[in-house]
């Protein structure tokens, strides 16, 4: 019988309904026989009309006193020790069935489990006795016992071990993770690094590459310079070499005019002398900044995330250091004076000189 369903089978429900029908035939008038008897109809009939959850909560009685249960249920002879017996049993199945359901009990359910306690003292069935206090007692132990040992229950404990294994699978690989999300940012970090310092290479190549057209300009505006200063003396001192030399009387007005060219000459010279100073001083100037941008390519990605970050707190406090660094040193080549700015002045002295000569001579 407890191979195959139980309370689901014909031949249970059948024997559960015969026995209804007797216990509602026998005449009682104790009252402790008719409360038990009472109990015992009213549970039957539960297990006839609900056997499917029956079937589905009480395994481990169905396991081990279904024979004898059905065997109470048919069987008719020594009737007062039977229903006492068949009332044990079937408390037994109650016990379980309210252990291992997950519905609340009705008030009816737990009356008669409280009158199943009452009634261990009366019952005068040595196996019914014995059936009862097992079902209080010790019935409960036995079926942790049986959830545990059944199959189904072991399938949890591999599911359980699976899962803590997949658990620590899962925190060996976020470890993992983390340590090469880790290793990845570092790499990033040191190719970003990488990256300004490449950056900062070609543009201090192209600072290297305008201070060598500098240099060559300087050299040559120097070259000039020297030039220019050489000669402006020299052409002052022959002028007046050959003017002591001159045995001549002249006179003086006639002397002047004789300087005239000299003079012209002497003021072009001097004004193209301050071009080529002042443009000589302007390569410097531009040399100077190219080097010192060459300097701030050093520093200037550092600086620029600090300033970022210290500039969202106080927007000033750079500013001033800001503006020393950053600040033109010299006056730029587009300050520079432009080479016929003095023309026009030479030759307005040249007209003055020649308008006194021919006022003398008038």
């Amino acid at each position: 019988m407890s191979s195959m369903s139980f309370f689901d089978n014909d031949q249970t429900k059948k024997a559960l309904k015969n026995y209804m029908a007797f216990l509602k035939s026998l005449e009682i008038q104790d009252t402790f026989e008719k409360r038990l008897r009472d109990d015992l109809l009213q549970l039957l009939n539960i297990m006839h009309n609900a056997s499917d959850e029956w079937e589905r909560n009480t395994p481990y009685n169905i396991k081990d006193i279904s024979n004898l249960f059905i065997t109470q249920l048919t069987e008719n002879d020594e009737l007062k020790k039977k229903v006492h017996l068949t009332y044990a049993l079937a408390i037994r199945f109650l016990i379980e069935f309210y252990l291992t359901t997950d519905v609340t009990f009705s008030d009816i359910y737990l009356k008669m489990k409280d009158n199943a306690y009452e009634f261990i003292d009366k019952i005068n069935s040595p196996d019914a006795k014995w059936h009862l206090r097992f079902a209080f007692n010790g019935m409960s132990l036995e079926i942790t016992k049986n959830v545990f040992s059944h199959e189904g229950f072991k399938v949890f404990q591999d599911y359980t071990a699976a899962k803590n294994s997949a658990e620590q699978l899962k925190n060996d690989w976020l470890k993992f993770i983390k340590e090469k999300e880790e290793a990845v940012k570092k790499l990033e970090k040191t190719l970003i690094e990488q990256k300004h310092s490449y950056q900062f290479v070609a543009l201090n190549q192209g600072f290297q590459s305008l201070l060598e057209q500098k240099k060559s300009q300087l050299s040559l505006s120097r070259f000039m310079l020297i030039f220019l200063g050489l000669i402006l003396p020299t052409t002052i001192f022959l002028e007046m070499f050959f003017f002591l030399r001159s045995e001549q009387e002249v006179q003086y007005q006639i002397s002047l005019i004789k300087f005239i060219p000299v003079l012209s000459l002497t003021l072009i010279l001097v004004y193209y002398f301050r071009i080529a100073l002042q443009n000589c001083q302007s390569i410097k100037a531009q040399i100077l900044q190219i080097e010192f941008r060459m300097t701030l390519c050093g520093f200037i990605q550092s600086y620029a995330d600090y300033s970022a970050g210290i500039k969202s707190k106080n927007p000033n406090s750079l500013s001033k250091f800001e503006d020393v660094i950053f600040s033109n040193i010299m006056t730029s080549e587009d300050k520079i004076p432009s080479t016929f700015d003095g023309i026009e002045q030479i030759s307005n002295l040249i007209t003055s000189i020649r308008g006194g000569r021919d006022s003398s001579k008038n």
